[in-house]
């Protein structure tokens, strides 16, 4: 990956078992100064895979304000979180387990997740101030962002 210009963000253990422990998971970037990137490892007991988080600082002002013209965000969206943690904490993981397909596995972990995130989301529509404006089109902006690279 470093001959393609690749960074590794990731220097902690991301995979922990009973008798190892190991950096298998990554995040690599490139034309991103890593100065403004945080990362971060997750610890869970969901898998035996913790949860990697990429948080970009950079602000594309030019492809902002092009999203700004291009695009309405006057739909804000608020999970709650606190009820979003007591779900997750409470479903029944094991359920999932029986399945011996891997990928039949991520799809219903990852329909069960954005189920449980969608019912305790909230939107409501208002008229955005600039401040909001930039928000929102600096989320649509980074989600492009990662589809075109």
């Amino acid at each position: 990956m470093a001959s393609y210009n690749y960074i590794s963000c990731i220097d902690s253990y991301t995979r922990v078992t009973e008798t190892s422990m190991s950096c298998i998971d990554h995040i690599f970037i490139r034309n991103i100064y890593i100065s403004k990137a945080n990362f971060f490892v997750i610890k869970t007991d969901i898998t035996d895979h913790f949860s990697l988080v990429f948080f970009i600082k950079d602000d594309f002002i030019d492809k902002i304000k092009d999203n700004i013209r291009h695009n309405n965000f006057n739909n804000k969206k608020t999970i709650n979180f606190n009820i979003l943690n007591f779900l997750i904490s409470s479903f029944d993981w094991n359920s999932l387990l029986i399945n011996n397909d891997v990928n039949i596995l991520v799809d219903k972990f990852n329909c069960k997740i954005n189920e449980l995130i969608t019912s305790v989301t909230k939107v409501t529509t208002a008229t955005c101030s600039d401040s909001l404006y930039i928000k929102y089109s600096t989320q649509y902006t980074l989600m492009s962002e990662r589809y075109n690279t």
